[in-house]
């Protein structure tokens, strides 16, 4: 396969949602590879090994070593690693770490979000996985007195970051997140993308679309990524807070609707309407995005996945973006009931 090509996975192979849709399992472009949220079901989407997160896991890793393969692109390409899963018992979080690391590889930027539950019964774990074939490998820098880590991988175009901000830190944490990124090289106004979850000892410090998660040794998990060039940014505020970064050929959308008016439905037309307005804009279609990822507050229930599912997913056409949605336990600083943060290369597609 061609390094230079877009390239896609289907989703009829292996495993499948119960629910039609637009999206892809894989997405390759040039160096880099995003997946859709890797989820633990069959070919009916029936959940396989409910309630068994260890099962779960082990499943997943087959599911995304195969689909590397598949998309031309080496189990050493893998960088970062965002894994949601269920926490069933204490230690769940280290033990999937630890089966990750085993399966998938020891120089990964492994990203675990306790959530509260998924849509289907009985499944307890989704991953994401970002590759690149020309990344290096990771280094890893600590604060000494304030132990906030930060682990930074050179993705080739993009550069993959993780913050770590440890519960037993009582020191404000921002001079030395500052110092870190500047001893790491990267410089603030080359930020393309940023997620933090936050555990409920960190709630004060939430800010936009942070997201509530249940941590076990950190207070806050910040999951950015930076550009090598500067990056242009725009910030519309209301109705729908829309953010918009681009650098080269890349670009990130960040959006939620900060009305409290509404329900989840109509907040996601609301958020869509905006982001197309503004793709359109600037010269850019939904066709160009490659990873979509949504976090949204409802109950557990398959449909209030679909039902907003459905909204999205009337904005793109097969093959679509590598996607992700799923509850998480809280915005802690907006009334919003959903996010949608978008990552797309500009083509000529």
């Amino acid at each position: 396969m061609s390094a230079n090509k877009l390239s896609f996975i289907p989703f009829e192979k292996i495993w499948r949602m119960r629910i039609d849709h637009p999206y892809s399992m894989f997405v390759r472009d040039g160096d880099m590879a995003w997946s859709t949220g890797q989820c633990p079901l069959d070919q009916r989407g029936e959940v396989l090994y409910p309630g068994n997160l260890l099962a779960q896991g082990l499943v997943v890793c087959d599911f995304i070593k195969r689909f590397m393969r598949e998309i031309g692109c080496a189990a050493s390409a893998l960088g970062r690693v965002v894994a949601y899963y269920v926490k069933q018992h204490p230690g769940d979080e280290q033990m999937l770490t630890r089966l990750l690391r085993d399966r998938l590889g020891d120089d990964l930027q492994i990203i675990p979000v306790a959530v509260p539950y998924f849509y289907y019964d009985g499944m307890l774990l989704e991953i994401d996985v970002y590759a690149s074939t020309t990344r290096r490998p990771m280094q890893r820098l600590e604060d000494a007195e304030t132990r906030i880590a930060l682990e930074v991988i050179d993705a080739g175009p993009l550069v993959w970051a993780a913050l770590r901000v440890p519960k037993t830190c009582t020191r404000p944490a921002e001079p030395a997140i500052d110092k870190l990124l500047a001893d790491a090289g990267l410089a603030k106004d080359r930020l393309l993308a940023d997620q933090w979850f936050r555990s409920k000892e960190a709630q004060d410090l939430a800010s936009g679309a942070d997201v509530s998660a249940d941590l076990d040794s950190d207070a806050a998990i910040g999951e950015l990524t930076f550009a090598k060039s500067p990056v242009q940014s725009e910030v519309i505020e209301e109705p729908v807070a829309l953010t918009i970064r681009h650098s080269g050929d890349h670009f990130y959308v960040a959006a939620r609707d900060v009305t409290a008016e509404g329900g989840l439905v109509e907040q996601t037309q609301a958020i869509m309407r905006t982001i197309e307005a503004n793709l359109r804009r600037r010269g850019l279609r939904f066709s160009d995005v490659r990873k979509s990822t949504t976090y949204y507050l409802a109950g557990s229930s398959a449909d209030e996945l679909h039902l907003n599912m459905q909204v999205r997913n009337g904005y793109y056409s097969k093959p679509g973006p590598a996607s992700t949605g799923l509850p998480v336990i809280a915005f802690p600083a907006t009334p919003s009931l959903i996010t949608v943060q978008l990552l797309g290369i500009a083509s000529n597609r």
